[in-house]
């Protein structure tokens, strides 16, 4: 999904695109899964390769992955990933306090690349890769105000007073590796 369009919109959904998040054994396992149909849209699309480093909440599936130390700085290019598993329950109020936080996210000048995905109707996912770890924090925090907005800030704020979800993650991941033509997938 593209972030900040209406939900009405055909330019918000990018309905022949289609988002895998898997974990790997080892960088050999995925090159022999990615080799086993090369002409598959997963095979040759766009993708990249991420050590995960912090996880803050739990989704049960992910319990087990492994935690690697970061080896690079903070300022250097950082990759977010959001899970959640939405309360049908709260479906109104989550979009009411998740489209502003999709517009900031967005348009912040430390964001390289960001959409949001959706596997009908309670799972959803956000990724974003940024330009460092600093710059998403201070977005997350609303730092500065002027330039990171608070609609992020506002927007935990009201999940830790009454939460959207049934469960939650955020992960941090350091990048290793970017295969493929990026703009394709845009």
């Amino acid at each position: 999904m593209q972030l900040g369009e209406s939900l009405y919109s055909f330019k918000r959904y990018h309905l022949t695109s289609v988002s895998v998040v898997a974990f790997w054994q080892s960088e050999e396992d995925l090159d022999r899964f990615l080799t086993l149909s090369p002409k598959d849209p997963i095979g040759s699309g766009w993708h990249i390769r991420l050590k995960l480093y912090r996880r803050w909440g739990k989704i049960r599936e992910l319990l087990s992955a492994t935690l690697y130390p970061r080896d690079s700085g903070y300022d250097t290019p950082t990759v977010a990933i959001t899970l959640a598993r939405l309360k049908i329950s709260q479906l109104i109020r989550f979009t009411k306090w998740g489209k502003p936080v999709e517009k900031q996210v967005r348009d912040h000048p430390g964001k390289r690349f960001a959409f949001a995905a959706f596997r009908p109707f309670r799972n959803f996912l956000t990724f974003s890769i940024w330009n460092s770890e600093d710059e998403m924090i201070q977005m997350v925090q609303g730092k500065s105000p002027e330039t990171d907005g608070l609609e992020h800030k506002d927007a935990m704020a009201e999940r830790n007073r009454n939460d959207f979800h049934s469960e939650f993650t955020t992960l941090r991941f350091e990048i290793l590796k970017e295969v493929g033509n990026r703009e394709d997938f845009s």
